[in-house]
């Protein structure tokens, strides 16, 4: 097992008895964001608009939501519904849950009935929004992503299950769930399958494909 400078570890493929390798695992999305952030921290991770943010930062950001995060108890198995409108937030949102083992679920800030509908068959662990959208869940825990929060240095779980899930995502058709390794399978591999995905797990997707290459995520304005 080899772990890279900011402590995500991988395994090397296995070898089949009759001396062939096996299949090789997908890299974790989040192993090669940190070899991004370790090695050239300053390059530009996401431009939205007139706002930028450096691998370095971005990594920072998010391994800073996942402490906050960790320290509410939301670890693996846990689901973590997001509703925050697309931006730099919302990208630090994905890699924070990610980081912290749970579950990424995306909701539809612009319907509010949509939402709330679809938040009682999921029964997040948390809600992770902003101020501006708080007051229409109720009595939900929830966490905010604004203002700025101290640090609460809670340990992010070292170990994320390959198995656990990743991201739930729901097309209008159907509710996707996608374990971290079906994730980076999706993200890493060439060749990877198609999924008939909606417009949020398009975007998760083509954000965790951009990043885990090294290059900048332009978000539309």
């Amino acid at each position: 097992m080899r772990r890279n400078a900011l402590g995500f570890a991988w395994q090397r493929p296995a070898t089949a008895p009759d001396g062939e390798p096996s299949q090789p695992p997908a890299r974790p999305v989040l192993s090669l964001i940190a070899d991004h952030a370790a090695r050239r921290g300053g390059a530009t991770a996401v431009r939205e608009v007139e706002r930028t943010i450096s691998y370095a930062e971005l990594f920072g950001a998010a391994r800073h939501l996942a402490r906050r995060l960790a320290a509410r108890n939301v670890g693996p198995s846990s689901i973590v519904a997001v509703a925050l409108p697309g931006g730099i937030d919302s990208v630090t949102a994905l890699l924070g849950v990610l980081m912290c083992g749970a579950a990424y679920c995306p909701l539809d800030t612009t319907d509010t009935h949509r939402t709330l509908r679809l938040l009682e068959p999921v029964s997040p662990a948390i809600v992770l929004t902003s101020s501006a959208h708080a007051t229409r869940f109720g009595d939900r825990q929830c966490l905010l992503t604004d203002p700025p929060h101290p640090d609460p240095q809670s340990p992010v779980p070292a170990v994320r299950p390959s198995t656990a899930p990743a991201c739930v995502i729901h097309t209008p058709t159907e509710r996707l769930e996608f374990t971290h390794a079906a994730l980076s399978s999706l993200v890493t591999s060439a060749q990877h399958p198609h999924f008939d995905l909606d417009s949020a797990g398009a975007e998760i997707a083509r954000t965790l494909s951009t990043l885990a290459a090294g290059a900048t995520l332009t978000l539309p304005q």
